[in-house]
C-alpha cells in the first residue's frame, strides 16, 4: 500500500544488475514475482521474463554465500505443470552449495486470521553441517478476525447458520474454494481470503470508510484489469478513457482522491 517509507532500507536497484553486495550477509530473504507461477498468470513459468528472475536470485546467493536463504512464492510453483521447473530451481540451489528444504504453508495455521498458502524454500549452506532443519508445525488453534480487531475482543459464541447451496449460490457454487469456504454456510468465515475477488474476499476499501461510489470505482478496476481488450498483462493499467466507458460520469478528481488515500494501489 502507499504512504509508508522505511528510510533505513538500502535500495540496491535492479536485481539483474546486482552481483556482490556491499556488505557481508548471513541471511537473504525474498521472492520473485508470483505471476508466472500462479494459476491467474496462466502458469507460464520460465516462458515469462519475470519467471527467469529465479536465476538472478541464484546468482546473488552464489556470489554472496549467505549462511542461509528463505524464498517464498505461490502454491502454483509446485503444481504438476511447473514440476520440472521447480525441480530445476531446487537443483540449481543445491549445485551452488546449499541443502534445500521446501514446504507449502498456510498463514492461517500460524496465528493469522488469513487464508494464504505459500511455498517456502529454505537453503542452508552445506559447509555448516546443519542437516536437521524442519519447518514449524501448525498451531493447535486458529485466530479469527474479531480476536484482533480493536473494539471486538471478547467472548463470542458464534453459531453459523446452515443453508442449502441452492439458496446461497442459486445452484452454482463459486470456483476457487478454500478450506474455510463451506457450501452450506453464509459468507462469514472470519478470516481474510486471498482469492482474488472471490465471493468471500475482503478488499482494502471494505476495511475503511468508503462510499458506494468509491467501492464501485475500485471494484470496476479490479474486475476489468485482466481483460484482454486492455492489454496482454495479467494486471493492466486502465486509462481514464477506459474507465469512463465503464463508469458513468467519472471525474478525474475521484481517481486522484482514491490514490491520495491509498484505496487503490
Amino acid at each position: 500500500m502507499t504512504g509508508y517509507v522505511n528510510n533505513d532500507e538500502k535500495y540496491l536497484g535492479d536485481i539483474t544488475k546486482i552481483s556482490e553486495l556491499p556488505w557481508q550477509v548471513n541471511l537473504i530473504v525474498g521472492g520473485v514475482p508470483c505471476q508466472p507461477w500462479s494459476f491467474a498468470g496462466k502458469l507460464r513459468g520460465f516462458d515469462d521474463s519475470r519467471g527467469k528472475l529465479w536465476f538472478d536470485t541464484m546468482r546473488v546467493v552464489e556470489k554472496n554465500q549467505p549462511e542461509a536463504f528463505i524464498f517464498e512464492n505461490v502454491r502454483g510453483l509446485i503444481s504438476p505443470t511447473n514440476q520440472r521447473s521447480f525441480e530445476l530451481i531446487i537443483q540449481k540451489f543445491e549445485n551452488i552449495g546449499y541443502r534445500v528444504y521446501y514446504k507449502l504453508l498456510n498463514s492461517a495455521d500460524f496465528g493469522l486470521p488469513q487464508n494464504r498458502e505459500r511455498v517456502f524454500i529454505v537453503g542452508i549452506r552445506k559447509d555448516l553441517d546443519i542437516d536437521n532443519f524442519s519447518f514449524p508445525e501448525p498451531l493447535s488453534f486458529q485466530t479469527k478476525l474479531f480476536e484482533i480487531l480493536d473494539g471486538l475482543q471478547g467472548n463470542f459464541d458464534i453459531q453459523k447458520a446452515k443453508l442449502s447451496p441452492d439458496i446461497l449460490f442459486n445452484g452454482t457454487v463459486p470456483v476457487s474454494r478454500n478450506k474455510f469456504q463451506k457450501n452450506d454456510e453464509l459468507n462469514d468465515f472470519f478470516v481474510f481470503c486471498d482469492t482474488r475477488n472471490g465471493h468471500t474476499t475482503i478488499h482494502s476499501w471494505d476495511l475503511i470508510e468508503t462510499t458506494k461510489r468509491e467501492k464501485l470505482i475500485c471494484g470496476t478496476i479490479l474486475k476489468n484489469r485482466r481483460k484482454k481488450k486492455y492489454g496482454t498483462k495479467d494486471g493492466n493499467p486502465l486509462s481514464f478513457a477506459d474507465l469512463s466507458e465503464l463508469i458513468d460520469n467519472l471525474q478525474i478528481q475521484e481517481l486522484k482522491n482514491l490514490v491520495v488515500f491509498g484505496w487503490i494501489f
